[in-house]
């Protein structure tokens, strides 16, 4: 009885080891899409030539460093600086794109409820999505835009602005002049 036992135990540890063997580990799915870097509560400085151009303050980050990309799925606001340093605009809005990283930002996107406020021009524009170039300093929007000042207000398609508001364009223009002292040219 004794052998059989062993024999018995001998083929089940035998047959055991040989099925766990045969068998291969599991695959570990790695996602390619993961960020390098995730960020809580953030706050981004984008500058050009050692002055701050940009502020960029986001309640969550995702950094995609191989892909040279940063995403903000979770408001965003960014507060404009002129070449003196000095903040001539603020834009809040629900999601955000930064082309380029640390010191080599190219241009961002914002999108959702976009709302630029110029600090020195006392304007407000709204739209769902624009893009900024770092370069350049404007901003652009194919989407519907409002533009509100003490004097008028304006809507548009085509916006291309400077990101102080202080200068811009638009098309298929729509408005509305709330001030007696403001006067339309005639044709």
């Amino acid at each position: 009885m004794g052998r059989i036992c062993t024999w018995y135990m001998l083929t089940v540890i035998t047959t055991i080891f040989l099925v766990a063997c045969a068998e291969e580990p599991p695959v570990v799915q790695v996602r390619s899409n993961l960020p390098d870097q995730q960020f809580t509560n953030s706050r981004i400085v984008i500058t050009e030539n050692g002055i701050t151009s940009a502020i960029v303050a986001a309640k969550h980050v995702n950094v995609y460093e191989d892909r040279n990309y940063t995403v903000v799925d979770d408001s965003i606001a960014i507060q404009f600086f002129n070449k003196e340093g000095k903040r001539v605009s603020t834009l809040t809005a629900k999601h955000g794109e930064v082309w380029g990283l640390y010191e080599n930002v190219d241009s961002l996107k914002a999108t959702g409820d976009v709302v630029i406020i110029s600090d020195e021009r006392n304007a407000k524009m709204e739209t769902q999505d624009i893009r900024w170039i770092a370069a350049t300093h404007k901003i652009y929007s194919d989407s519907r835009v409002r533009l509100s000042t003490e004097d008028a207000v304006e809507e548009g398609t085509g916006f291309e602005a400077t990101d102080d508001l202080k200068t811009y364009t638009m098309k298929n223009v729509t408005g509305e002049i709330q001030s007696e002292s403001l006067k339309i040219p005639e044709r």
